[in-house]
């Protein structure tokens, strides 16, 4: 792979993971807005890989536990 490709592909991977930081921003603002705080708490904090291990935790909770039960937990 030549340099200017290394480059675009590095460049991509930067763009991709400030907009992902940006839409961590909003969505914390966003549930907090809503009044959920823990979320809102959660995703204002950011870090990429515990982040999908917690999303993971808290579908598998969700589909436990019942959606309504979760978002109440979430206040």
């Amino acid at each position: 792979m030549d340099t200017q490709k290394s480059i675009q592909i590095l460049q991509a991977y930067a763009t991709g993971l400030a907009a992902q930081s940006l839409q961590h921003r909003v969505q914390s603002k966003v549930f907090a807005s809503k009044g959920f705080s823990k979320l809102g708490s959660k995703y204002s904090e950011h870090d990429e890989e515990e982040d999908m291990y917690w999303s993971e935790q808290q579908i598998e909770l969700a589909e436990k536990i019942g959606l309504q039960n979760w978002l109440t937990a979430q206040l």
